[in-house]
């Protein structure tokens, strides 16, 4: 959106049909209005990477697109289908299209690896037998099949990523969504994470949504980027276009400056 109220959309040629469209979407908490009108589409088999400053909107917005939340207005598309009015149990088919990663990978601490993955398999009700191949082809993919008897508790925070990934998309989901990735990892560490969402981008062609404050990820791993402030989107487009934006909230958070307002409440 610029100072005129619009959005800036610039850098990309129109991409394939969206898979998950939200349409002027409103979301408060008590008095905290989070969600002020945000439209976006996401095309189909790209990555998009969603950027901007805590609060803005970003983790609400993908409890919205999987049903964890549902809005106070507005809609939500997932395969051209409203979601966020569907009950409980018909959201059951809808999630099992849907990978999460968690921010803080959320496995189970009294479950041991194998269980952990199996644990979406077992609520859709596949066979035993299956589960097992399911299992140790998913932990092939992000590199760690020898871990499979491990509890969490004895991986490190790299390794838990990953495991949570393989639970992500275990079921085969069209889209994946990433809820800060990298957070807590170190670069080398988090660029293992960022190989692996290439990877699955491209050998499973999947849909992938990646909130994330790291840059070096957001520009490794994105078709498309686009930026949130105060439960809107202000800029979207190709690398090229953010690094070349003239809009001051955008500068700032590239550089990682505060804003005047921000250092005005600690100047006393």
């Amino acid at each position: 959106m610029t100072l005129d109220g619009t959005t800036t959309r610039t850098g990309q040629e129109p991409g394939p049909d969206p898979i998950v469209r939200l349409v002027n979407l409103h979301r408060s908490f008590g008095t905290k209005e989070v969600l002020r009108g945000l439209d976006v589409d996401f095309a189909e088999g790209r990555t998009t990477v969603v950027l901007g400053p805590s609060g803005c909107g970003k983790s609400v917005m993908l409890k919205h697109i999987v049903g964890l939340l549902r809005p106070d207005f507005g809609e939500v598309y997932f395969d051209d289908r409203r979601i966020d009015t569907m009950s409980e149990r018909e959201l059951v088919q809808a999630r099992s299209q849907m990978g999460f990663l968690f921010q803080q990978s959320a496995l189970f601490d009294s479950m041991n690896v194998r269980q952990n993955i199996a644990f979406p398999l077992r609520e859709h009700g596949i066979a035993q037998d299956k589960r097992e191949i399911l299992i140790r082809d998913v932990l092939a993919k992000v590199g760690l099949i020898d871990q499979v008897d491990s509890m969490p508790a004895s991986l490190s925070g790299g390794q838990r990523k990953r495991i949570a990934l393989a639970r992500a998309i275990v079921l085969s989901p069209r889209l994946i969504l990433y809820d800060e990735p990298t957070t807590g990892l170190d670069p080398i560490r988090a660029d293992v994470i960022n190989e692996l969402i290439l990877k699955l981008q491209q050998t499973l062609s999947v849909t992938s949504i990646v909130v994330t404050h790291d840059l070096a990820s957001a520009f490794k791993v994105a078709d498309r980027l686009i930026m949130l402030h105060e439960g809107q989107v202000i800029l979207e487009g190709d690398e090229r276009a953010f690094k070349q934006s003239t809009n001051p909230i955008v500068m700032r958070f590239l550089r990682g400056e505060a804003s005047p307002e921000e250092l005005a409440e600690i100047s006393n």
